[in-house]
């Protein structure tokens, strides 16, 4: 007995040990999902080849860095995967990699999905896709982490980046994973333009923060989480699920929570502020406001579509602040949202990745 103790003793710090290797290496950068940004080294070879008729020549480390782009992104597995890759690795298609065309190999790519907000971190080990309308092939779990999936394609945005021998991060998607950072309160490495070396830590400059974790199926499950977290945590239900927003004081205990749930549930866990704004007696008189036909000054419009409960659409008109209304479309229910100008439609498209997975589309009204 003694000796089947000790065996099994020895297999949990095993499996402890295989574990937490590989759950740190996918761990978050600056708030963004995907390869964990480390030194990778990028390849100084540049040659040209042909494919289908084509004729393409490989960038520097220099131009792929500073490479950025907007286009259609695909995704392949399958009978692709454990073959060997264009820089001689093994395709495995649940790591976080993708092919290019043209870009060096070892240099990351911040990619946006366009369609629905999302954001993840890929290392290109591969050449394709070889389809002129297309600008990046993506590992299956990419894709599924971008929600493409179905679809099998996607408009994506494309921005380069690079981590050197120590750590500190360069390329053209710096300043998209900073604003990135400045969201979740982290800090990141970063090399500036003139070669300087500084360590610039970003500050979450609100004064309200509140984490949100989503779709428990059950009240009991989402109420354990509640009694286990230190800070003041509110049950609300949407739709068929229950949704368990927490309200810590700090950027510290925001962290400690943010630890404590990845270890207590695997829901999504969602991290965003909302600004208290100071009160002041106004004694200047009230401006009217020049009556127009156009419900926007800018004339954007943000539209959230196909919601099935009429319950939920009323929720999203009533978190964002510009003026929004719903509309009946068949068996479900749209939500337009008038913005007063671009910034205030940054900021609601932002808000709006955090409160509902339905298709968000903006555009102008002429």
């Amino acid at each position: 007995m003694k000796l089947i103790n000790i065996i099994r003793t020895l297999l949990v710090v095993f499996v402890m040990t295989v574990t937490v290797p590989v759950t740190a290496k996918h761990s978050i950068n600056g708030g963004v999902k995907g390869a964990k940004l480390l030194y990778s080294k990028i390849s100084t070879r540049q040659y040209t080849y042909r494919d289908r008729g084509r004729k393409y020549t490989t960038l520097s480390p220099k131009a792929s860095v500073n490479y950025s782009a907007i286009g259609i992104a695909s995704y392949y597995g399958g009978k692709f995967n454990g073959r060997k890759t264009a820089n001689g690795e093994i395709f495995n298609e649940n790591n976080f990699t993708a092919a290019h065309k043209t870009l060096a190999f070892g240099t990351y790519l911040l990619v946006t999905n366009l369609n629905n907000g999302r954001k993840l971190i890929v290392r290109v080990n591969d050449r394709g896709p070889f389809s002129h309308r297309r600008i990046l092939d993506l590992s299956k779990r990419s894709a599924r982490y971008l929600g493409m999936l179905k679809k099998g394609i996607t408009k994506v945005k494309v921005e380069a980046l690079k981590v050197d021998k120590n750590g500190y991060i360069s390329g053209k998607g710096v300043r998209s994973l900073l604003k990135i950072a400045k969201k979740s309160g982290l800090s990141l490495k970063i090399k500036s333009k003139s070669h300087r070396v500084v360590t610039k830590k970003v500050v979450n400059k609100s004064s309200h923060n509140i984490i949100r974790v989503v779709q428990f199926k059950s009240i009991a499950s989402a109420k354990k989480i509640i009694r286990a977290v230190k800070p003041r945590a509110e049950l609300k239900k949407t739709g068929k699920y229950y949704d368990i927003f927490i309200y810590p004081t700090n950027i510290a205990q925001t962290k400690k929570v943010r630890k404590q749930l990845a270890i207590l549930t695997h829901n999504k866990i969602f991290t965003y502020t909302t600004k208290k704004q100071k009160e002041k007696k106004v004694t200047k008189k009230p401006v009217k406001k020049s009556k127009s036909k156009s419900k926007s000054t800018n004339n954007i419009i943000i539209k959230v579509e196909n919601i099935k409960l009429k319950s939920t659409a009323k929720k999203i008109t009533q978190a964002v602040k510009p003026k929004a209304e719903i509309k009946n479309n068949s068996k479900y229910y749209d939500v337009f949202i008038y913005p007063e100008d671009e910034k205030q439609a940054k900021k609601v498209r932002t808000q709006l990745h955090i409160l509902t997975h339905h298709k968000i589309y903006t555009y102008n009204k002429k």
